[in-house]
């Protein structure tokens, strides 16, 4: 089955070419990274997909403000996997190697930044929560499109949005991955079923080492106890579900919680506001 992909109106988009594979299409590299250009030193993309995914990791020398204003996403780099809705963003520094999976419908609306502009925003690959007058201003510039001088009105626009980049800081909800050998072996079954419930001393014979070990690997590695480690990754997840609109019982009781409430307990504490709050605030 082909899915449609279609550009939002009034913006300057690139043409891609799409190929049904196990219901995903390949979104092919955006030209726009790769255009220098110091007179635009921002240039938005908008399109609405279904099911999508940059067919290959790429990177490019513009820096790259990846957001959806609908759907969430998953960022996958060398060291972070970052499960994204539509209330956070992923940030990519230039030449920064990254793919994306945008999961179910999904309405991307992401900023290339010039390299002549990057010198006061951040050098780092992080997820960021998206303020109201970001976003505001993101879909500000999707709808004035590559069409501006900077010595305009629209101009003045680009250049508080790129004060606005420079107040940007990571959000500690994210994923950390490893190519450590015993470290991977865990992390890809997990990943696969975050619900699984095996303990340390499970995957860590799995993974052919003692569970102190292991326990020792993660800490060293991510700066996070294996507890602390999985918990990040079913709460991702669950953000996942909650864009799918699958309920909370459902979404506590594929996760492995015991009850609603005891997911919603865990919920609350991580982003002081409860399952449905959240997803009320994403829409």
């Amino acid at each position: 089955m082909n899915y449609k992909i279609k550009p939002a109106n009034n913006v300057f988009f690139h043409y891609i070419w799409t190929k049904s594979i196990e219901f995903m299409t390949y979104l092919s590299p955006i030209r726009l990274g790769y255009e220098d250009n110091p007179s635009l030193p921002i240039l938005p993309f908008a399109i609405d997909v279904y099911e999508t995914q940059c067919a290959e990791r790429h990177k490019h020398p513009r820096a790259q403000l990846i957001y959806s204003s609908k759907g969430s996403m998953k960022v996958e780099t060398e060291h972070h996997i970052w499960m994204v809705s539509s209330k956070q963003a992923i940030w990519v520094p230039s030449m920064y190697e990254h793919q994306v999976f945008f999961l179910k419908d999904v309405h991307i609306r992401n900023l290339f930044i010039d390299t002549s502009a990057t010198l006061n925003l951040p050098h780092q690959c992080f997820a960021l929560d998206v303020s109201p007058f970001l976003r505001e201003l993101i879909l500000r510039m999707v709808h004035i499109g590559s069409d501006y001088g900077m010595n305009s009105a629209n101009g003045r626009i680009v250049n508080v949005l790129l004060d606005e980049l420079s107040l940007m800081a990571p959000t500690p909800l994210s994923i950390p991955i490893s190519n450590e050998i015993h470290l991977k072996k865990v992390i890809d079954e997990l990943c696969k079923d975050p619900s699984d419930q095996r303990s340390l001393e499970d995957f860590a014979e799995l993974a052919c080492v003692t569970s102190r070990t292991l326990s020792r690997l993660f800490i060293k590695e991510f700066g996070l106890t294996f507890g602390e480690w999985r918990k990040q990754l079913r709460l991702l997840e669950a953000i996942h579900k909650l864009e799918q609109d699958i309920s909370v019982s459902q979404i506590s009781f594929e996760l492995g919680y015991n009850s609603p409430s005891a997911f919603i307990q865990m919920f609350r504490h991580s982003f002081g506001i409860s399952p449905s709050k959240y997803l009320k605030d994403s829409h």
